[in-house]
């Protein structure tokens, strides 16, 4: 009965060290901007807005980040925010503007202008979520990793510099 509560609570770990790896990184990212007022840097605590967009001009909402305001301090112009809007406007992989909308008085939001495009590091949000792949038929360029599975007719005879060479005796 002990060795199978000890392999019970071994599983467990196990599954949730896994899911953990498996999820680790999460849809927050960081954004670092730059605030002036009347052409100062601004410092002091500021409210921002975030929402994201599917075009730097004339586009629709397409996300909210939550939470929907947040609080930065800001350091002679300088702040960063953790935004999170989820998954779900990042899995197309179609281009994504972000709208701030600032505050530094109790009033209505000033939205900034331009809107600022996002680039890649957000879209890796979407290959969590990656539920397919597909074959290669050819293959250029360094090999790293675990190479697994049946590999057919596919003969390699190097990995990282070093040439093949037989572990076993061959069949008969």
């Amino acid at each position: 009965m002990r060795k199978t509560t000890v392999l019970r609570a071994a599983l467990a770990f196990l599954v949730l060290f896994n899911l953990q790896v498996a999820f680790a990184q999460g849809t927050v990212f960081t954004y670092q901007g730059r605030l002036s007022q009347n052409g100062v840097p601004f410092t002091g605590i500021a409210e921002i807005a975030p929402t994201l967009w599917d075009a730097a001009n004339g586009g629709n909402p397409v996300g909210t980040n939550n939470p929907v305001t947040l609080l930065v301090s800001v350091s002679n112009g300088l702040f960063t925010a953790s935004l999170d809007f989820g998954s779900a406007p990042f899995s197309t992989g179609a281009a994504r503007w972000l709208q701030l909308g600032v505050r530094t008085t109790l009033g209505p939001f000033t939205i900034l202008s331009p809107l600022q495009p996002l680039t890649a590091t957000p879209y890796a949000i979407t290959a969590g979520y990656v539920t397919t792949a597909v074959t290669a038929t050819s293959l250029s360029g360094p090999l790293a990793g675990n190479v697994t599975g049946t590999q057919g007719a596919t003969v390699v005879s190097s990995v990282g510099g070093a040439r093949q060479r037989r572990l076993w005796p061959a069949a008969p």
